[in-house]
């Protein structure tokens, strides 16, 4: 396989993209073969007004319904099929995705962060999500975008949003409740979290979270402000990336 920052799955497929060498490109493997890339299983997002700068690349990679949305800088993108049958469409958005990782899905819109602002959009249209939050924005780093981090919880139907901010270094500094039903942004959270993803525990779904420990979110209550571990969850202790390395 491609050596990428981007990975999503799409249509049984492993979808590579942040390759140094085509910024641009996508390069996907056989449907059902995931170590297996030919060469001509590869799409190339270079139209559009932005194609000439020098900053334009893939930004986002996300599988939505039975298409794949990729961000870019400055524009937004659907592909569909599989192999050499495949179509590449611009989407009508006129704005671009900022953080691979800090686009989640609810059951109206797909959420992403955009020039310091979370937007919603459906395949058809886009728009701000509750209200312009712009103000409590205004120090993420954007030097650590692929910091940004975001993660639906069905279960209070909220978005944890997590932000690397000036303010903060080695972790991220800002924390944002957004409730997609009410749709209103509802509180901010103290721990600075740097990464979150799901797992079952003891039969229950759950969010782990992780900083320098890993912590489990439950219902409304984020326990790790506690700043201790949550019981059942997984220590990593002093957690230090090596050089290069990124948790």
């Amino acid at each position: 396989p491609p050596v990428g920052g981007l990975i999503d799955l799409y249509n049984q497929q492993l979808m590579v993209s942040g390759i140094t060498a085509d910024l641009v490109a996508m390069q996907y493997s056989d449907a059902g073969t995931p170590d297996y890339f030919p060469a001509a299983n590869i799409a190339r997002f270079s139209g559009g007004r932005h194609a000439l700068e020098k900053t334009d690349q893939v930004t986002a990679l996300r599988s939505y319904f039975d298409e794949l949305i990729v961000g870019k800088v400055n524009s937004a993108w659907t592909f569909s099929g599989a192999g050499t049958n495949v179509s590449i469409s611009a989407l009508p958005m006129t704005i671009g995705i900022d953080s691979h990782r800090g686009v989640t899905e609810t059951p109206w819109a797909l959420h992403y962060l955009f020039e310091n602002n979370i937007f919603g959009s459906r395949l058809t249209s886009r728009g701000l999500v509750s209200t312009n939050i712009s103000s409590l924005l205004q120090t993420i780093d954007g030097t650590l975008l692929a910091d940004v981090d975001a993660i639906r919880s069905d279960r209070t139907h909220t978005i944890r949003w997590s932000f690397p901010v000036t303010t903060v270094t080695g972790e991220n500094g800002l924390g944002l409740l957004y409730d997609y039903v009410a749709d209103a942004w509802t509180s901010r959270y103290t721990p600075h979290i740097r990464y979150m993803t799901r797992a079952i525990i003891d039969g229950n779904h759950e969010i782990l979270a992780v900083q320098k420990e890993t912590f489990r979110f439950r219902d409304a209550a984020i326990l790790s402000a506690r700043k201790a571990p949550v019981p059942g969850s997984i220590e990593t202790g002093d957690f230090a990336p090596r050089a290069g390395h990124r948790l």
